[in-house]
């Protein structure tokens, strides 16, 4: 936590969107409606708002069907819809991906996914995400901390994620993420870094 505090502390106090030092607050609600024991739908929308929290930038909307094969490995086909803010334009990307889930007990987690990105205004590609995660589960709120690498067709790794925070349950309905996220980006032709801080809030049916 100190060196969080100290990351944001040290940056400066204005920042394009995703360029270096840039502070940015990610919003994000999703629903969980549960249909039996092996299968739920995942709905979700997320908005992003960066140059130190001035400007929204980023929205999407996504859909997962997420199917357990086994108490340890799970499939999500799912389709998600992203508008980007690009040269002072909003500008549609189109996104079918699929999900590949192992898990080590309730408490470690690796997701694979893969999707096929199509831009409007832009080139297609492919990219892979591979995320792992750890969450504690035997306090009152669960700390947990995660890794996330994004690999495209065109440029190879892309991003780095890492993120640390804490799940708060408020009930059996629903419970609220709060993390800070050290994000590294390639604009070419060179890497920037930005500080995030995010809440992400689950609801459950």
């Amino acid at each position: 936590m100190i060196r969080w505090l100290f990351l944001l502390c040290s940056a400066p106090v204005w920042a394009f969107v995703n360029q270096n030092n840039d502070v940015q607050l990610w919003i994000t609600e999703s629903v969980v409606k549960t249909f039996n024991s092996r299968c739920a739908l995942h709905l979700a929308n997320e908005w992003r708002i960066g140059d130190d929290i001035s400007k929204l930038y980023h929205v999407y909307l996504q859909g997962i069907l997420k199917v357990s094969l086994t108490d340890r490995i799970d499939i999500a086909p799912g389709y998600r819809q992203t508008w980007r803010l690009r040269q002072n334009q909003w500008r549609l990307d189109e996104e079918p991906l699929f999900e590949l889930f192992f898990h080590a007990g309730d408490q470690f987690q690796v997701r694979n996914r893969i999707s096929y990105v199509i831009r409007e205004a832009a080139m297609n590609f492919w990219q892979y995400r591979l995320r792992l995660r750890y969450i504690y589960t035997d306090w009152k709120v669960h700390p947990f901390v995660s890794n996330e690498i994004f690999v495209i067709s065109r440029d190879g790794f892309s991003e780095n994620r890492t993120i640390a925070g804490v799940s708060v349950p408020l009930s059996c309905f629903s419970d609220w993420d709060f993390y800070a996220m050290l994000r590294f980006l390639k604009t070419d032709p060179s890497w920037t870094h930005q500080y995030i801080f995010g809440t992400h809030i689950h609801f459950y049916f």
